[in-house]
């Protein structure tokens, strides 16, 4: 009988371990996966600051709007870096932790939990991308079609009137 529950407990603890260990790659594939979408968001966002200046000298009249706008993609970059460096921190800390009630607390606790955080993630990699491709063509489109001396007096116009204000 002694035998049949040692064997019993030597199976559960085995099956422990392997589900452990298959919970541990669950989760170093969602921080990978974070990683990678977050890389590609500082590289778009370095290229969006990029369009932006280029706007920036295409469109002089608009100086302060395309100030702003690089302002705020800067801040995003550096909200970003800290947020990657925060996370580098957090997978560390989590990855240590080999108990499979923790490591399945770590991939769906809601809201903070591996699974919950790649889907914020990946939507907001999805809106940095539509930004992304508006912003690489804006140039281009200015290029083609530099605003009209009418656009221009409309723009200072605006400019002097938000000054006023």
């Amino acid at each position: 009988m002694a035998g049949v529950l040692i064997a019993a407990w030597l199976n559960h603890r085995q099956q422990v371990k392997i589900e452990t260990q298959d919970l541990t790659k669950e989760l170093q594939a969602y921080f990978d996966a974070e990683f990678d979408l977050l890389q590609d968001e500082q590289r778009m966002e370095a290229e969006d600051q990029d369009s932006i200046t280029a706007l920036e000298r295409l469109d002089p009249s608009r100086k302060a709007a395309w100030d702003k706008q690089l302002a705020g993609s800067k801040k995003l970059y550096d909200e970003r870096a800290t947020y990657i460096s925060n996370l580098k921190g957090l997978e560390v800390t989590e990855m240590k932790n080999k108990h499979r009630k923790a490591m399945r607390y770590f991939i769906d606790n809601e809201p903070d939990g591996a699974k919950a955080r790649y889907g914020r993630q990946r939507r907001m990699a999805a809106q940095e991308f539509v930004i992304n491709q508006f912003l690489k063509v804006l140039p281009e489109s200015y290029r083609q079609h530099p605003p009209t001396p009418e656009e221009q007096k409309i723009a200072s116009v605006i400019k002097s009137s938000s000054i006023a204000l």
